[in-house]
């Protein structure tokens, strides 16, 4: 009885519709956390005041507030908004979309790198990994990332699997090119391909194939003139004020390497990774099931698996050593599903070579790789995710404010205000930044003392600025209402 049990659970692990029902979980708390329509924060809108203020010619040049996205991924967006409104649900809409239809895509990569017993595991992981499911809600680029990472290996493993012919590369080609419009990331993946094809093909029939190896670097020619045309035309103009951003500096990985902090920034970097975007907080074993599965690749037949795995961080890491992209957070959503098919293949390595009642250390690293995802996924299927909720406290202002108030409004909440009252900067007070002097907060507000009622909305506030505001309006003036929200608040003041 107990053996037909367990043969009954295994059967029901290992089938398509147990990874699907994962799958639709996933989609679930996707779905769920893109209904509750959470406000726009900061950062989107920032992207989705450009949206709203450019044509499609002026969103290639350089955007407002420091933007940077994809010319594609705007234009997408830009026709959405034109269809139906430039509302959260239609500015989200395509990173939702890339999201869920990353799980599918991700299970179909999945069977081709992995052993049927392991492949749930590597789609459970993108299913309830916290970035991947926050990026799906987010209006920004960094979902579309995720998917076209997914695609491109996809397609590589058609190459290779199609022995490098013309037909399968010239169909790479075409859609490599087309992605590196879609996605700057894309480029990353794409020069891990190339060169892994090649080495494929230099393994398997050395100078043999010559033709083969003619094929690739004709696919590579597409990418490398769509690159070029990206980057003269919108990266190259973009990139210095993103590069120069204080908040960017220390994640670009250091070259040349002249201390020992600068040789512990790689490992430093790499703990960091593991914690956000992976979001995986047992350390030490994360980094064994990694370096196992990185082994198990290394061991097999065809290395052409393990070039593919490798080759894009290498290609990372070198333009990150260039200065040209820094490696932190959301910048490297994108290569999470390789994280998790070398911790599944670490997974799938240790099954192996474990068995009978060592199968309970198997169920432990399982648990163990899983619980913090699962905490925080399970989470989000109950509670929404907020961020900064902004929106409601405009609507309060809106809906209580007499004719002759004002409203000030701080300088990081300004986008957002801007976004959802649609007013030109000259129907409310902008605040000064000023972090390095805050003294300047304070005379700024002197400034407005006997200018009777004004609003004050505070949302992303930095440190302590916001009880520098309040402690000298209440210097100022008599404090007549009051609201808050996750993330935002805003005060009336008589002064």
């Amino acid at each position: 009885m107990k053996l037909k049990i367990k043969e009954i659970i295994k059967k029901v692990y290992i089938s398509k519709w147990f990874t699907l029902f994962l799958i639709l979980i996933g989609s679930s708390i996707r779905i769920r956390q893109y209904i509750f329509n959470r406000s726009l924060w900061l950062d989107e809108a920032m992207l989705a005041l450009n949206i709203i203020r450019h044509s499609y010619l002026d969103l290639l040049k350089p955007l407002d507030y420091i933007q940077t996205a994809p010319p594609l991924f705007l234009f997408i967006v830009n026709f959405l908004t034109e269809k139906f409104g430039y509302h959260e649900y239609v500015l989200r809409f395509l990173p939702l979309i890339a999201g869920i239809a990353s799980l599918f895509l991700f299970w179909y990569l999945a069977n081709r790198f992995l052993n049927k017993f392991v492949v749930p595991i590597a789609v459970g992981l993108l299913s309830f990994s916290s970035y991947a499911i926050y990026y799906s809600i987010e209006f920004k680029q960094y979902s579309v990332d995720l998917m076209i990472t997914i695609v491109i290996l996809i397609l590589s493993v058609y190459v290779y699997k199609k022995n490098f012919d013309l037909k399968s590369n010239l169909l790479l080609g075409i859609l490599g090119a087309f992605f590196i419009c879609l996605s700057h990331t894309s480029i990353f993946i794409l020069g891990g391909v190339s060169v892994s094809l090649i080495l494929a093909v230099f393994l398997k029939e050395r100078l043999r194939g010559i033709k083969k190896f003619g094929y690739i670097l004709g696919m590579s020619l597409f990418w490398i003139i769509s690159f070029a045309v990206n980057y003269l035309f919108i990266i190259r103009v973009i990139a210095p004020a993103q590069i120069e951003q204080e908040y960017w500096q220390s994640s670009y990985a250091p070259m040349p390497i002249s201390s020992v902090s600068d040789l512990l920034w790689y490992p430093k970097t790499l703990l960091y990774i593991l914690r956000n975007p992976l979001d995986l907080y047992f350390v030490g074993i994360t980094l064994l099931v990694l370096f196992t599965g990185l082994v198990s690749f290394y061991n097999k037949k065809e290395k052409f698996f393990l070039f593919l795995v490798s080759l894009p961080f290498i290609f990372l890491i070198i333009a990150s050593m260039l200065g040209a992209y820094p490696i932190i957070d959301r910048l490297v959503v994108f290569i999470l599903p390789i994280f998790f098919l070398l911790i599944s293949k670490g997974i799938e390595e240790f099954s192996l070579n474990l068995s009978g009642k060592n199968i309970i250390i198997i169920f432990l690293l399982i648990i163990l790789i899983f619980f913090q995802p699962l905490a925080q996924s399970s989470k989000s299927l109950l509670v929404p995710r907020y961020k900064e909720e902004t929106r409601p406290m405009i609507e309060y202002y809106q809906n209580n404010k007499a004719k002759e108030d004002k409203i000030y409004v701080y300088y990081s909440t300004v986008p957002a205000f801007l976004y959802y009252t649609r007013e030109t900067k000259e129907g409310f007070i902008e605040g000064v930044r000023s972090r390095e002097d805050q003294e300047k907060y304070s005379d700024e507000l002197e400034s407005l003392d006997g200018e009777g009622r004004i609003w004050f909305i505070f949302s992303h506030v930095h440190e302590n600025e916001e009880e520098i505001y309040i402690k000298k309006l209440n210097e100022l003036g008599k404090r007549l209402d009051y609201k808050s929200a996750y993330g935002s608040s805003i005060y009336l003041y008589d002064i």
